[in-house]
């Protein structure tokens, strides 16, 4: 909100300002035994002929994303919960996302309105986007509106100064607005301790950092080429789809027919990301996909094309291969 308007008393103007972020903040934080699953959701129009020519076109150009959060709640964050949940369960949440926690690399005293963070980029911070600083012990929070995020420094600027003071090492989440989806269940386990779940609907934004998609680093015949290997820890599941199948006329032998000349192989893929930079880089492929809209290359990760030389040489015009 950044809006004012002008009071009229006994002749005399008086201008009132209104500023802030107009919503309620979900200052629950989640609880990672167990884990926090974020879904990337687009839509594709996927039309295949007869021959297996594939017509594709993004219906979706930002991706839906939801999360899941875990929660373990005292009898004082049970009362906070239902405090809000009888005013604002059905409106709009600002909602910190808690993959993308940043620690404060520098004391922040009330006033202020720069707070070092590294990375911030990297992280979710954006440009007219929200943060929410959270000190889990004392439970206090602080909801914030980004001014500006500069490109080559380890910090953001507010729109407004902050009203608590923050040490080093302060909890800073990127935060978005968000629904709750369907219900909030609370179960208490004792007198004192209570669990709970939401799963929470972002309201989808081009601008945030969060769905970034930049340039293919790597490109084969104009197309983007992947060469993450996949996790093994879960093998790697190949699927071939028959587009077809049995007409029975009670008369004699039943006769096939077939939608498509050749099947569809669908192979399932799991990556173990490892760290910050690997994700982002991973989150701005997955937008590049625009979902189903935008093939790709990648290597089919089995030993299905084996070389008989083991080194080859610059200008080399031929290749070995067996079988």
């Amino acid at each position: 909100i950044n809006s004012s308007f002008r009071l009229v008393v006994d002749g005399v103007y008086y201008g009132v300002s209104f500023t802030g972020i107009r919503s309620e903040t979900f200052a629950f934080v989640h609880n990672w035994i167990n884990p926090l699953v974020e879904t990337l959701e687009w839509k594709t129009s996927l039309r295949v002929t007869y021959n297996g020519i594939e017509a594709r076109a993004a219906l979706r150009d930002v991706a839906r994303r939801s999360t899941n959060t875990t929660l373990y709640l005292d009898s004082s964050d049970l009362k906070r919960l239902e405090n809000l949940s009888f005013k604002w369960q059905a409106r709009p949440l600002l909602v910190p996302l808690h993959q993308y926690q940043s620690a404060l690399t520098a004391t922040a005293l009330t006033g202020a309105t720069t707070l070092y963070i590294a990375n911030p980029t990297m992280n979710g911070f954006a440009v007219g986007g929200n943060a929410i600083l959270f000190n889990s012990s004392t439970k206090v929070s602080e909801s914030l509106t980004i001014l500006t995020v500069p490109v080559t420094e380890d910090r953001i600027t507010l729109a407004s100064p902050i009203t608590n003071d923050w040490g080093a090492n302060s909890i800073c989440y990127p935060a978005s607005s968000a629904l709750i989806r369907g219900n909030l269940p609370v179960v208490w386990q004792t007198q004192n301790f209570a669990t709970g779940s939401a799963v929470f609907d972002f309201t989808p934004t081009t601008t945030n950092p969060l769905t970034p998609s930049d340039t293919a680093p790597e490109l084969y015949r104009g197309e983007e080429v992947l060469t993450i290997e996949p996790n093994w820890e879960w093998g790697l599941a190949k699927d071939l789809a028959f587009e077809g199948g049995l007409t029975e006329n009670l008369t004699g032998a039943p006769t096939t027919f077939e939608t498509h000349t050749r099947p569809s192989r669908t192979t399932t893929y799991n990556w173990l990301i490892k760290d910050q930079d690997e994700m982002y880089a991973f989150r701005k492929f997955l937008y590049r996909r625009a979902g189903m809209a935008v093939s790709f290359w990648m290597t089919s990760w089995v030993n299905d094309f084996n070389s008989l030389a083991l080194t080859y040489n610059a200008g080399d015009q031929y290749f070995r291969f067996t079988d």
